[in-house]
């Protein structure tokens, strides 16, 4: 197939809203049950009770009505709860990261998937895509298991258009990495995209500084990605409220004072687990990621310079200033630069060849941008 398509995004939180609540509740039945348990059961029997009450002056009613209302409330949130923390932790990330807010176009050429934006270019050959997932509001695009690109179907143009790129996938990807839907096109919003992203479009050449300060070329490693993830979860709050309430149950569990009687399983149990599930999902995500993920193997260069620093691959070149980083965090093996308040470029210190000066030049740069931390 020689056609290609060029579709123009400028991400919303409508966009980002959309994707999660159909991620957490798919289908006609998954709004069903969002709608049914969330919403309207709940609902109903409060109203059922009240009216009993009312219409009977069984005033009985009444007294068991405000637990039965904050039960329901609580069964509400649990069933909302899928959607409501996906939502607001892409949300908080949406609003701190300045990367996610920059024009992009998504180019679907013969061999590759490319996408540019005023901050460089980044494309994936279409063997190296790990699957795509059409939903009602976008198409996710995943380069690894927890990589992905949206493309929202409002930014498609025309039923033509989406046809074409439905054909295009089922010619470019396997069968067993698509899953397809027949969803109509929907409400289209180009206007803003195109307008934006042709007012930038110019500006995606990156135009470098005579000489970079810096240069620093690796491939990270399986057990490097391991070291600096296991790092984060442990020393963010989730992480050490979790080891603590673990250690704490397994404390109680030997104590002979609460170690009698069939609670004590539990507490043995429940220790046990969240001793043992963090770092077992953890291990298995970044081993699956970085298996699946053909960008993560290969070999990159960083160019350092005073005011931004570009990663250069075999395919891409991504910039980066400093002033949309949000911080760097200097671990004992690595630096971790967070583009992203969730997503971070790992530099191994390993690659600064045990030269101090090479180091000492990188932290006076990071410090001069009030980055590191």
């Amino acid at each position: 197939m020689n056609n290609s398509i060029k579709i123009n995004v400028t991400y919303t939180l409508k966009d980002l809203k959309a994707y999660v609540y159909a991620k957490s509740y798919p289908g006609t039945l998954g709004r069903m049950y969002y709608l049914t348990l969330g919403f309207i059961f709940p609902i109903l029997f409060i109203i059922s009770m009240l009216a009993g009450s009312i219409l009977t002056s069984d005033t009985s009613l009444l007294t068991i009505l405000l637990p039965t209302t904050i039960s329901f409330a609580m069964f509400s949130l649990i069933v909302q709860a899928p959607f409501l923390l996906n939502y607001f932790t892409m949300k908080n990330n949406f609003n701190k990261s300045k990367l996610l807010n920059v024009p992009q176009c998504f180019e679907f050429e013969e061999d590759k998937l490319v996408l540019s934006s005023s901050n460089g270019t980044f494309s994936v050959l279409w063997k190296d895509i790990f699957k795509i997932k059409e939903l009602k509001p976008c198409f996710v695009i995943y380069t690894s298991p927890v990589k992905y690109f949206l493309l929202p179907r409002r930014c498609i143009n025309s039923a033509n258009q989406l046809e074409l790129l439905r054909s295009i996938f089922k010619e470019k990807i396997e069968k067993r990495k698509l899953k397809l839907k027949k969803y109509h096109l929907g409400k289209i919003s180009l206007d803003k995209d195109i307008q934006i992203y042709n007012e930038t479009k110019q500006n995606v050449q990156i135009n470098e500084e005579d000489q970079s300060l810096l240069q620093l070329h690796f491939s990270l490693t399986k057990e490097e990605l391991l070291s600096v993830n296991f790092r984060l979860f442990y020393t963010k709050p989730a992480g050490i409220m979790m080891t603590a309430a673990g250690i704490g149950l397994l404390i109680l569990y030997i104590t002979p004072v609460f170690s009698s009687g069939n609670s004590s399983i539990i507490r043995l149990f429940l220790g046990l687990f969240l001793l043992a599930y963090p770092p077992i999902i953890i291990y298995s995500k970044i081993k699956k990621g970085f298996e699946k993920d053909a960008a993560l193997q290969k070999a990159i260069t960083y160019k350092i310079y005073n005011d931004f620093f570009i990663i250069v691959s075999e395919v891409n070149e991504h910039k980066i200033l400093w002033s949309d980083v949000i911080k760097v965090t200097e671990l004992k093996s690595a630096f971790m630069i967070f583009a992203t308040k969730y997503i971070a470029y790992v530099i191994p210190k390993r690659v600064f060849e045990e030269n101090e000066e090479k180091i000492e030049m990188f932290k006076r740069i990071l410090k001069q941008q009030s980055k590191l931390k």
